[in-house]
């Protein structure tokens, strides 16, 4: 199976972005508005918090992002509730979906400074 390509936004975010190859890319979906708070999320408390906080460091998701983000938060707040009884399986999917989303153990590569956070870094 072949790797998902990135997207042009998180190249920018890692700091990876070459207007070379990463130019033109046709067919890549934009997002349309930033990240939109499901409402279910509302039903857990921590998870909810753990979205408020978080949701604006991620300023290259868009609302396609949104369920896979409110996903993230809930397994997050799962952990910090009991992390030393969570399922494996549920804490590598917690992993898995923050590499996605553009966090985990590669995130010191990225340049997410609030000078990286403008419009025209792609111009």
């Amino acid at each position: 199976m072949a790797r998902q390509r990135k997207s042009t936004k998180l190249h920018v975010v890692e700091g990876t972005y070459n207007s070379t190859d990463h130019a033109d890319r046709a067919g890549e979906p934009e997002p349309l508005n930033g990240l939109i708070k499901p409402k279910y999320l509302n039903d857990n408390e921590r998870a909810s918090q753990i979205w408020d906080e978080d949701a604006p460091l991620f300023w290259w998701l868009g609302d396609v992002d949104s369920r896979l983000f409110a996903l993230y938060c809930t397994l997050v707040a799962e952990h910090e509730r009991d992390g030393d009884r969570m399922q494996t399986a549920r804490g590598t999917l917690m992993r898995n979906i923050g590499n996605d989303l553009g966090t985990g153990s590669s995130r010191s590569k990225y340049n997410v400074s609030k000078e990286s956070n403008k419009h025209d870094l792609l111009d």
